[in-house]
């Protein structure tokens, strides 16, 4: 049974296995050819360094020194990735409401 998605168009060459590149050779390339990648490959490349699982984020960020450019990316699309305050806000709320919490079951 052949999948309708994987499969080429009617009249197209089969193409082997190894010619589509993994995620990981992808989002490589992309971190590469930073910052000549289109709208569409910048997006892609942002949910992938957000949400992307931290074994492929290991090998295609940092089996490939890729770790500069990365860091450039990321500094270039700061609406992204929070950084700095920005980043520990979210903790530092819930930290201070679960003290208040704490402190008014004492009350109780």
């Amino acid at each position: 049974m052949t999948n309708i998605e994987t499969a080429p168009a009617p009249g197209a060459p089969a193409r082997a296995r190894s010619e589509v590149p993994s995620t990981e050779q992808r989002m490589t390339d992309l971190l590469r050819r930073h910052p000549q990648i289109g709208e569409e490959e910048r997006l892609e490349l942002i949910a992938f360094l957000k949400r992307g699982h931290p074994d492929e984020l290991a090998r295609a960020v940092y089996e490939h020194d890729l770790e500069a450019r990365a860091a450039a990316f990321k500094k270039a699309n700061p609406e992204h990735f929070a950084t700095g305050l920005r980043a520990w806000l979210p903790w530092l709320g819930l930290l201070l409401g679960a003290l208040a919490l704490i402190g008014v079951a004492h009350m109780i």
